[in-house]
């Protein structure tokens, strides 16, 4: 029953995250998803296209591999506060652009 049980939790974890997934296309935010090693698990097609990356160029990656390391160690430290205070927040953060502007 157990066995079963944890198919059906899995099952229903990968639809939550497909739909999410999914949701992430259709909307004009800026939004990611990463683990809490710091790894990207999903970006918005917003996301992509403001930093001009493709999904491949990030998912997996952390900030230290796709960004300045100055941009990687802000957003490493707002991820640690987040994950401390298991709760959410919402940071005014800059963007780097592929054009060499920075965004807020």
């Amino acid at each position: 029953m157990t066995q079963k049980k944890d198919k059906q939790q899995i099952i229903s974890e990968i639809l939550n995250f497909q739909v999410t997934t999914s949701i992430l296309d259709y909307v004009s935010d800026i939004v990611w998803v990463k683990d809490v090693k710091g790894r990207y698990v999903t970006v918005s097609e917003s996301f992509n296209k403001l930093l001009g990356l493709l999904p491949d160029d990030v998912i997996g990656k952390t900030d230290y591999e796709i960004r300045p390391s100055q941009f990687a160690d802000m957003y490493t430290k707002d991820d640690q506060v987040v994950i401390n205070k298991r709760e959410t927040i919402i940071f005014k953060e800059s963007q780097l652009l592929p054009d060499g502007e920075t965004k807020y």
